[in-house]
């Protein structure tokens, strides 16, 4: 009799001590509705994945614990039931919990059961699953990231285009890389400009007009421009906006690397 009562005593002393972890009643601790409730609300604050746990609360591991066997222990106290009976519950309750969940839900409980076999509901698995769905759902999107703005003097050569002729049509091309300068050089480009302002003039004339345009562009940062400078009726016979595709510029020896060698002789 001695040794039962010290056993008692001693589960009873446990379980005092798995409430104070838990931060439960023991009225609170009969119910695993409640136990569960609790343990997920610990276990977001707690977990190993938490960047900065609050230093005022056990660990997640003691507090798991302490949820476990209060957990079998509220299982031990509550009412017998029949073997049909407690089937057919198990059934309901599988089938609510399981397979009426949602896609997301049944992912983390797959990710989670893979992490931590055993047991069916081990740690409140599926509730805490389910919460977390729930949450990823209302999250807000991380924003979409702006494109790179355009370089400076590719900027600036369209800036004084746009602003000199009014295209219907642009397009610039940066063919540094075809030269022997520097990677991500502003040195070498090629532009196509559609314009009225074009129309009747001679090709001469047209690329002076182009010339003076970019004026402070050739003689800074740009080394050598080549142009087409059409009309619209001009490049429609072109192909037009749908069918145009500007020639390549033939590219000198060297360049910043990016390009096929030549074959040497």
């Amino acid at each position: 009799m001695a040794s039962f009562s010290s056993k008692t005593s001693q589960n009873s002393a446990n379980n005092i001590n798995f409430l104070k972890i838990l931060g439960v009643s023991i009225e609170d601790s009969q119910s695993t509705t409640k136990l569960k409730s609790r343990f997920i609300e610990l276990a977001k604050q707690t977990h190993p994945d938490v960047s900065s746990p609050p230093p005022n609360l056990p660990s997640f591991a003691t507090i798991r614990s302490a949820f476990e066997a209060l957990m079998d222990q509220a299982a031990k106290n509550s009412p017998t039931k029949s073997p049909e009976e407690a089937t057919s519950n198990f059934d309901t309750w599988f089938r609510q919990h399981v397979f009426s969940a949602s896609n997301s839900t049944l992912d983390e409980i797959s990710a989670a059961a893979s992490l931590s076999p055993g047991g069916l509901d081990k740690g409140g698995m599926w509730d805490l699953a389910r919460q977390v769905a729930a949450e990823e759902s209302t999250r807000t999107p991380d924003p979409v990231p702006l494109p790179p703005p355009n370089p400076p003097v590719y900027s600036s050569i369209e800036s004084s285009l746009r602003s000199a002729f009014s295209p219907s049509f642009l397009l610039i091309l940066n063919e540094s890389h075809m030269h022997n300068v520097p990677p991500n050089s502003e040195t070498h480009f090629k532009v196509v400009v559609v314009s009225p302002t074009f129309k009747g003039l001679k090709p001469l004339a047209r690329h002076k007009l182009v010339n003076q345009a970019l004026k402070e562009e050739l003689e800074g940062p740009v080394h050598a421009l080549s142009i087409v400078a059409k009309d619209e009726e001009q490049f429609e016979k072109m192909g037009g906006r749908e069918k145009y595709m500007p020639e390549s510029s033939p590219s000198c020896r060297g360049g910043d690397g990016s390009l096929p060698k030549r074959n040497e002789k």
